[in-house]
């Protein structure tokens, strides 16, 4: 008999994210062990052991070809810099041993904006055993679910950092800064994996209201009864200049005549029906149809300092899928072409080019306190200030010195946050723009469950899923160089209601794993026609969420917090205060490092609970007397002090 050995894969390390990356790919192969009697002069024949691909009895079928258009948008928080040689990005997706990469593009602020589409030609491996596909079942607009799990590699979506003028030509002068690993059905946004080998279908069956990453128009079949899609061009056909931003007159694109292939109600631009003959009529080529981002990960072969953070990153995909029948012309007769090619040329339409596809909003941020920031100084006691940073806006609190944990209650809203245009994406991909919504949706009296619609409330927050994030991030104020002690990005998404309770966010410079202290913050997006914005706004106070009041809704517009609008302070309560007494015992120091230079210590306690420590200085703070001895390092003091404060009953809002 025979025995083969494989080795054992090491074990990951204990921290993935700095670490060199343990994956390495997957390997496809058989393994076959053969009983054969071994004698001194009875070598076996290597006609016999070797091991053919005719052997092997899977995916000797004829390779199954797919086309995928990649559409990057925009990506934010990317480690490049402002000036020097490689100040520009690249986009590359990887799938199996293809690739495609975008333009290079510099940034602005913040924000690095593509708004192109590559392609991606591969051949994949096939079994008709495993995946059984006939021509009966891609006419009625089914393929097989498993092959995107089981016949497809991961897809890779890498950024590179670069020089712009030699992008196109030097690939070895490019740096990665930041990656993302997903499959192919997470790629193109098709739902979860189904069990067994079944049938999935292509034909709209109410996914289009379903707010669950689940939408299979991303995958494309032939017309029936054809051999292309509904919307490919004919080598002799040019792209209609509605499809381009650069030539579309009027200069934007409409619910009525969109700015890629679908019904078209204008008649100036009447092209045909973009049916495929299964109900997809409906914007098959929509590039924000599955639009989601992704956060960059990074390891040990990215060119990134220990502060440097990854980013995140906006892309879609589509796949053209030909039939079996298709891929089996194509071997002796013309071969399968991208229908993507010619759409490809022109960039993408951007939100401020789409009729409906911007509104104003408001942003409001109430920054309460922070907890265990680093220091950026020598003395080790930051002094510290917060900013908010969305869509270029710009606001900040004012610095608290000397604590690592200030209490900062301060409330950040109008001049620069207010009338922030933001796209919110209603009608790409989903057939209705935000006017379309009717304005209940921002009634504050209305009850969940009841006169208040959750769906149409869902929409609305899925319309925000194209905004950058808002940045929440603490500095070091060192007079003009300041330095940045942490920050946290929050999603639009969970801003767009009234709720104010705020949430305890973990601060990092680079690596998210690396904790930099703590923020308890909460975040508003209110929009031009909500009620809440012709109030005055008012400093907020603490408040406390009834959740028993908001069972199963998280988003209830009854939740308006600290603004205590009239008859609507039933679902919210305020946090009591109480008086209290803190007893502190100081018994000494010791060992304090000569080089500090002591003469005469003290020791100060206090509690911060107003944004200026030392506001009530003879209540919340207190000093030891000063003493001088021959040994400053290790003074004795013996003493008790007492603090008057006020505390709540919430450990959230407790003060440090």
């Amino acid at each position: 008999a025979g025995r083969l050995l494989f080795p054992e894969a090491a074990p990951p390390p204990a921290g993935i994210y700095q670490e060199s990356s343990v994956y390495c790919g997957r390997l496809l192969l058989s393994v076959a062990i053969e009983e054969r009697r071994m004698g001194k002069d009875t070598a076996p024949s290597l006609a016999l052991t070797d091991l053919k691909p005719k052997d092997c009895k899977y995916f000797e079928d004829l390779k199954h070809k797919v086309f995928f258009r990649f559409q990057v948008f925009f990506a934010q928080g990317l480690a490049v810099p402002a000036v020097g040689l490689d100040t520009a990005v690249q986009v590359e997706l990887v799938i199996g041993q293809r690739k495609a990469t975008t333009k290079a593009v510099t940034g602005k602020g913040e924000l690095f904006e593509f708004y192109q589409a590559v392609e991606l030609e591969a051949d994949f491996p096939y079994d008709d055993n495993l995946w059984p596909w006939s021509n009966e079942d891609y006419e009625k607009g089914l393929f097989p679910s498993a092959f995107l799990d089981e016949g497809m590699p991961d897809a890779y979506i890498r950024v590179y950092r670069c020089n712009d003028l030699l992008a196109g030509f030097a690939e070895g002068s490019r740096r990665l800064i930041g990656f993302n690993r997903c499959s192919v059905r997470e790629l193109l946004s098709a739902g979860s994996v189904r069990p067994g080998r079944k049938m999935e279908s292509i034909v709209p069956t109410g996914l289009a209201t379903e707010f669950e990453r689940v939408d299979r128009r991303n995958i494309i079949f032939n017309k029936r009864g054809s051999s292309q899609p509904c919307f490919s061009l004919k080598d002799a056909d040019t792209l209609p200049r509605a499809f381009d931003p650069a030539t579309c007159q009027g200069g934007k694109c409409s619910l009525e005549a969109p700015g890629w292939p679908a019904p078209r109600k204008d008649a100036e631009f009447a092209y045909p029906d973009y049916d495929d003959g299964r109900g997809n009529c409906l914007n098959s080529l929509d590039p924000y149809i599955g639009l989601q981002n992704f956060d960059l990960e990074r390891d040990s072969t990215c060119a990134l300092t220990d502060k440097d953070y990854p980013g995140r990153i906006w892309v879609s995909c589509k796949a053209y899928f030909p039939s079996r029948k298709n891929c089996e012309s194509a071997v002796k007769g013309p071969p399968l072409l991208s229908p993507f090619t010619k759409y490809n040329v022109p960039r993408l339409f951007k939100p401020s080019e789409m009729k409906g596809c911007e509104q104003s909003f408001a942003l409001r941020c109430h920054v309460f306190q922070a907890r265990d920031l680093p220091s950026g100084n020598q003395v080790g006691v930051a002094n510290a200030y917060v900013e908010v940073l969305f869509m270029g806006r710009k606001a900040r609190t004012h610095t608290v010195r000397g604590s690592n944990s200030p209490t900062f209650d301060k409330s950040l809203f109008g001049g620069k946050l207010n009338h922030i245009l933001l796209p919110t994406l209603g009608w790409p991909g989903w057939n209705y723009s935000f006017e379309d919504q009717p304005q209940e949706t921002y009634d504050v009296n209305a009850e969940p469950g009841h006169d208040y619609d959750k769906e149409l409330f869902d929409r609305n927050q899925h319309m925000l899923r194209f905004c950058p994030w808002v940045q929440v991030r603490v500095m070091e104020d060192c007079g003009g160089h300041d330095r940045m002690l942490g920050r946290c990005f929050i999603d639009p998404v969970r801003c767009l209601n009234t709720e104010t309770d705020p949430e305890w966010r973990e601060l990092f410079q680079g690596n998210p794993e690396c904790d930099e202290g703590r923020i308890l913050v909460s975040v508003q997006l209110l929009h031009k026609d909500d009620p809440l914005l012709k109030y005055d706004p008012v400093e907020l106070s603490p408040v406390e969420t009834d959740n028993e009041a908001v069972e199963n809704f998280p988003s209830d517009r009854t939740k308006v917090g600290r603004t205590l609008m009239a008859g609507l302070q039933s679902a919210t309560k305020c946090v009591n205060m109480r008086d209290c007494r803190i007893q502190v015992q100081i018994l000494g120091l010791r060992d304090v490092d000569p080089n500090i230079g002591l003469v005469k210590p003290s020791i100060g306690v206090y509690v911060q609970t107003t944004d200026s420590w030392d506001a009530e200085q003879k209540f919340s703070c207190q000093f030891t007397q000063a003493k001088e001895s021959s040994d400053p390092s290790n003074q004795n003091f013996m003493e008790q002090l007492e603090l008057q404060v006020q505390l709540p009953d919430s450990i959230t809002y407790e003060p440090a």
